[in-house]
């Protein structure tokens, strides 16, 4: 059962999970936080500062993260995690933040693990990749000139592609699509589509 932990704290681990803080600002993060105590099972905390958290530099680097990540993904719910991770990307493209190519071809990879609702953001990315003539190479090897070059072009649909972010946000706001955890899936997420019909093809 998960703890009820502030926000605060849920944040700063869904962020360790999304690899967007480091396993030393972690480390400073649990020794400052003094109510993270009270947010964890005494054996879940008394575990976390007993942590060589020092592994970050040498070959045990993935031992201290796995670890570390145990214990946080007892107090979160995987689909908030997802939920929070995809409004951040969303949110990251409307305020330029980062290589926009990047973050649409994030987009075209969630709609093939299962995001059905980001077909659109997906078929942007593809538009734009062949429209390069990149046929010959795979998409997860595109080399940064062909990042750049498709990011050059991209100016010319920002307006349909925000557009198009801005609908997803205002579903998730809303609840018309609710991400949702499925084990049964082989990515382990799944959404619940309460969009009307005519709508969900668009």
């Amino acid at each position: 059962m998960l703890h009820n932990i502030s926000t605060a704290i849920k944040i700063t681990f869904f962020k360790f999970l999304a690899r967007q803080i480091t396993i030393t600002y972690f480390e400073k993060w649990v020794y400052q936080t003094a109510d993270l105590e009270q947010a964890l099972k005494p054996d879940d905390y008394i575990e976390l500062l007993s942590l060589d958290f020092t592994q970050e530099k040498n070959k045990y680097y993935s031992d201290c993260r796995y670890k570390i990540t145990k214990i946080i993904e007892k107090y979160i719910n995987i689909a908030e995690y997802n939920t929070w991770k995809l409004e951040k990307l969303l949110h990251d493209f409307l305020d330029r933040k980062g290589n926009l190519a990047e973050i649409l071809k994030q987009f075209y990879y969630l709609y093939c693990h299962d995001y059905g609702f980001l077909k659109n953001l997906g078929l942007y990315y593809l538009c734009l990749y062949y429209s390069h003539d990149f046929s010959n190479h795979s998409l997860e090897r595109s080399s940064a000139g062909e990042i750049a070059g498709i990011e050059e072009n991209l100016s010319d649909i920002l307006p349909e592609v925000d557009g198009e972010i801005q609908k997803v946000l205002s579903w998730l706001k809303q609840g018309k699509i609710k991400i949702i955890n499925d084990v049964g899936s082989i990515y382990g997420v799944d959404y619940i589509d309460n969009r009307i019909k005519s709508k969900k093809s668009k």
